[in-house]
């Protein structure tokens, strides 16, 4: 995985170039800056009789603050590339070349993985001379671009690999040849020179001057000084030549040739460093091939270093100088003048400065900034002076010059006092070597949970008394302490005689020595004390050095105490920490919190979290310690940094179930009534990672759909979903990790028709249920009535029977934990009306005979709207004179012959068991009476009859 904004790999890599780890890890953040001290090693020295004082200055380079990626200069690097016959053993050894081309491969791609488009590469191969034919030089752009950048790393690594091994070696040309490319173009670039050697130089050219004799004619001659080339060869036979170019030979001494191919080379890397190109050597082969010492020398003059590699280790050499070449850098330089001690104060031999015409003792350091790394570890510089008279000298004027990574230029000054005596305190003339335990100092490891002491390593000193006033004089050196600063991260290995302290917040390795050298006739017996310790590097560290010791003794001589320091070891100290799988995998925490996982067998790297730690909540701090988390069945890697703080690597992703209307975080397994998203929660680092995602719905599957990981993945469908999700590449073990969510629409309405509900007592009436939404999951309802001795559901019906008059509740409830509950009244009545009388419309009626009179259109209902009024029967008394007939369900009296008849009719029994009844007089007559316009009428009835 990869941001938009990404800046360039330059910066991020560069964190693994700690030069030392800070000793307050919590600094306040500050621009980078850097301060510095002089002080001798020892003040008072004194003057042998016969020689010089033996002193030095102890220069203490206080780096301060962080560099942001903001401050990276354009480089310009020169790559010189050994291609003599020695680099595969004359044949014998091809891998060994090999190796070196893959690993200048490597650098080639390194470099190319997101360049400044103002960076120039170039390659220079060389044997007994630059092999011209396969030089390749800056390229000239018009318009430069990160393109044309890439192009001419491919050409250089083109180039490496079609080199064959041949030839003898020579540095001086080659580095010439680097300089004369490197200082032109972009003056604002920083320059560089990767400088990779099998073995120490054999061969070299240098114009020098002669004076040759001259003749014209016979006797005129005369001498002429004449410039000319000078070929110097060490042949493998352990002879040599310096051959003029018309053949004449200038030596053949070996030790001749060597002192002046190596006088040659100096001059050169001299140049270097007036010109502020480093020089980063690289010593490919062993200590009988390579004179690392010299090799060290020379790239100490430019500011820098050198290593020694190996097959195995010379790709890793030349990625951890291309990341050092990537750092935003300060190079200091410290001028100290001598010259107004004309020939008194003199450079000793075994120092790495240089001497410039003004009489500037220069010393050139470069202090390396890692992207937002604090760098607060001192470095310490010593330089060796002699000095031949007696007196004090005071060093003023001191100066510190960089520029820093602004651009601005900046100076400081300070100033130092040696003074030399006629008599004095025996001093030391004292070195400091580390050497390993198991592992290479540049390769330490340390592994979790395991004491294999791969981390450990050994410091050594080497302890020479010296300064004899005279021969005369007795004694003894004794009471010999050594104080060890520790750079943080480091302690030690207890011993009887060695303790830890902590003084100011620095610790100290104190060691006691026994030993006394005892002195007498101008010598000291023994002449060298050798003392040792061993310490162990607790966290990743990068490019860690020791810094000096102070060595405190008593002279027999004098009633005081004296102290001189031991110059600081120059070897470099590179630790990681490693954690072991069982089978295929190790991985490793170092100095910048970058988590590499690499194959066991081939030590082949598969995933880094070199980029953008950030997005894995990790942290850019150096790593202590590295342990599978608890719980997690060695899924996840807990990483604990040097300030104890902890953060976690995940081999697998995770992620949340969230509601998207409601943002409920749902657990795997659960039901929901709403769409869900899954996000994740737990990325998996390392570059190009690759997420996926397979939902399984019962028949229907997405199958393997790659996503963002930035980006939620919704799951709407309805049913159970079962939602699988993986990561591929990077740290990622491809692991499915599944979790199910059940989606449910749920109801949101119940509506239900009619409402309210009315049934008449015996009846039944139907109603329906309107659900919403349309599509909800499960529409099941619980339906009941609240009075079931009012009413009741007709079994699998929505349909409601009036038992008995009353009031009571249809209830409906959904299933689905919708938790929904409607209650709709409910009203049963009861029709049923009594009838308490019935009576004719008259108490006597007139008939004709054959005349028919209805009974019920005859009758008074009281009341008018009873239920059951219903005539069952009607009877006559006399059913001579009336008779009762029944048709269509109606009664009729019929008049059958003159005269009376009482004729009662009987209506339906009622619930109270009461028949009523009502009784009236028919009168049969044979036509109907007539009285004066009185319709016939007798007088009973208005209609005429009774």
């Amino acid at each position: 995985m990869r941001r938009a904004s990404r800046f360039s790999k330059f910066f991020i890599l560069s964190m693994l170039s700690l030069l030392l780890i800070p000793l307050n890890a919590n600094a306040a953040s500050s621009a980078p800056t850097v301060n510095f001290t002089m002080t001798p090693s020892q003040s008072v020295i004194v003057k042998p009789a016969n020689s010089s004082a033996q002193g030095s200055l102890d220069i203490r380079l206080s780096p301060e603050g962080k560099a942001t990626n903001a401050n990276r200069s354009p480089i310009d690097v020169a790559f010189i590339f050994d291609k003599s016959g020695s680099m595969d053993e004359l044949g014998r050894n091809p891998y060994k070349f090999l190796s070196a081309k893959n690993a200048m491969s490597e650098a080639a791609a390194y470099f190319s993985q997101d360049p400044n488009k103002n960076d120039r590469f170039a390659l220079i191969p060389f044997s007994s001379d630059v092999e011209t034919d396969e030089v390749v030089t800056f390229p000239v752009v018009a318009t430069p671009t990160t393109d044309n950048v890439k192009t001419n790393l491919q050409t250089i690594n083109s180039k490496a690999k079609d080199l064959t091994a041949v030839g003898g070696t020579n540095y001086t040309q080659s580095i010439q040849k680097a300089m004369s490319m490197l200082t032109t173009g972009n003056s604002t670039s920083k320059k560089y020179i990767i400088f990779m050697t099998d073995g120490e130089p054999t061969s070299s050219k240098n114009v020098e001057t002669f004076t040759d004799r001259v003749c014209q004619y016979k006797y005129f001659c005369y001498d002429k000084k004449v410039q000319d080339t000078v070929t110097y060869t060490i042949y493998t036979n352990n002879t040599a030549t310096a051959v003029r170019s018309n053949g004449d030979v200038v030596s053949n001494s070996l030790n001749t040739v060597q002192a002046a191919i190596k006088s040659q080379v100096n001059e050169q890397v001299d140049a270097l460093a007036a010109n502020n190109i480093k020089l980063y050597s690289i010593g490919f082969g062993t200590n009988s091939e390579v004179d690392m010492s010299y090799l060290r020398n020379l790239s100490e003059k430019t500011g820098v270093t050198a290593q020694q590699a190996s097959t195995d280790t010379i790709a890793k050499i030349f990625e951890d100088i291309s990341q050092k070449v990537s750092t935003p850098t300060i190079t200091t330089t410290v001028k100290i003048n001598i010259s107004k001690y004309a020939n008194t104060v003199k450079l000793a031999d075994n120092a790495n400065a240089t001497l410039d015409s003004s009489g500037n003792v220069v010393i050139k350091k470069d202090i390396l900034f890692p992207i937002n790394q604090s760098v607060n570890e001192p470095i310490d510089v010593s330089l060796p002076l002699t000095f031949s008279e007696k007196g004090t000298y005071t060093f003023d004027n001191i100066t510190l010059e960089y520029t820093d990574l602004d651009g601005k230029m900046q100076q400081k000054t300070t100033s130092a006092t040696i003074t030399v005596k006629d008599d004095a305190p025996a001093g030391f003339q004292s070195s400091m070597t580390l050497s390993k335990v198991v592992n290479d100092l540049t390769s330490l490891i340390k592994t979790s949970n395991a004491n294999d002491k791969t981390n450990y390593f050994n410091v050594n000193y080497s302890l020479k008394p010296t300064n004899l006033v005279n021969s005369t004089v007795t004694g003894k050196l004794k009471d010999l302490v050594i104080e060890q600063p520790l750079p943080a991260g480091v302690s030690i290995v207890p011993k009887d005689n060695v303790k830890q302290e902590t003084r100011n917040g620095q610790n100290y390795a104190i060691m006691t020595l026994s030993d006394v050298s005892n002195y007498a006739k101008g010598s000291f017996s023994p002449s060298e004390i050798t003392a040792s310790m061993q310490l162990k590097v607790d966290w990743a560290v990068t490019n860690m050095t020791m810094p000096l010791a102070t060595l405190n003794y008593t002279d027999s001589r004098f009633s005081y105490g004296s102290k001189t320091t031991i110059p600081a070891a120059k070897d470099m100290i590179n630790l990681k920490v490693q954690l072991k799988e069982n089978t295929a995998n190790v991985y490793t925490g170092d100095a910048a919190g970058t988590i590499e996982k690499r194959d066991q067998a081939t030590n082949t790297k598969k995933a880094s979290t070199q980029d953008f730690k950030e997005d894995y909540g990790l942290q850019t701090l150096p790593v202590k310690d590295m342990v599978y988390k608890a719980g997690t069945n060695n899924q996840a890697i807990e990483i604990t940094y040097n300030d104890d703080s902890k953060s976690y690597l995940y081999f697998t992703p995770d992620y949340d179930l969230t509601g998207t209307s409601t943002g409920t975080k749902y657990a795997s397994g659960a039901k929901a009534s709403e769409a869900v998203e899954a996000k994740l929660i737990q990325k998996v680092a390392g570059d190009d990672v690759v997420y996926s995602y397979k939902i399984d719905n019962g028949k229907d599957s997405t199958g393997w759909v790659k996503f963002d990981p930035n980006k939620a993945i919704t799951i709407d469908k309805i049913g159970e979903n079962k939602i699988y999700v993986k990561a591929e590449g990077g740290f990622a073990n491809s692991k499915e990790i599944t979790k199910t969510i059940t989606i449910e629409h749920k109801i949101q309405s119940i509506e239900v028709t009619p409402n309210p509900i009315n049934i008449t007592k015996g009846s039944t009436v139907d109603f329906t249920v309107a659900i919403k939404p349309d599509n909800a999951t499960n529409k099941d309802l619980d339906i009941s009535i609240g009075d079931t001795s009012i009413a009741s559901i007709l079994n699998g019906k929505y349909s409601i029977y009036g038992e008995k008059q009353g009031k009571t509740e249809l209830i409906v409830k959904t299933r689905d934990g919708s938790n929904l509950e409607v209650r709709i009244p409910v009203s049963v009545t009861d029709p049923y009306i009594a009838l308490d009388e019935i009576k004719f419309t008259k108490p006597a009626y007139q008939v004709e005979v054959g005349e028919e009179l209805p009974v019920t259109d005859n009758l008074i209902f009281n009341p008018s709207d009873a239920t059951d009024k219903d005539i069952i029967s009607v009877v006559a008394d006399k059913s001579d004179k009336v008779d009762v007939i029944e048709k269509g369900g109606e009664y009729y009296l019929v008049g059958k012959d003159v005269g009376y008849s009482n004729v009662t009719a009987t209506a339906e029994e009622q619930r109270d068991k009461k028949t009523p009844s009502a009784t009236t007089l028919i009168e049969v007559v044979k036509e109907k009476d007539t009285d004066d316009g009185n319709n016939g009428g007798s007088g009973n009835g208005t209609d005429g009859k009774w």
